[in-house]
């Protein structure tokens, strides 16, 4: 799948994946190919 990581000041990612997992607010998630676009806010790893 193709796959674009960004924030307000940068991409941080763009290019293909066949699994994506993030840290988010609530709690972490993950996406397999053919899933719904998302905007979500993410968790700033510290």
């Amino acid at each position: 799948m193709r796959v674009e990581i960004i924030t307000p000041d940068k991409s941080l990612f763009k290019g293909e994946a066949s699994y994506v997992g993030v840290p988010g607010v609530d709690g972490g998630m993950g996406f397999l190919n053919n899933h719904a676009p998302l905007i979500n806010k993410g968790r700033p790893e510290t």
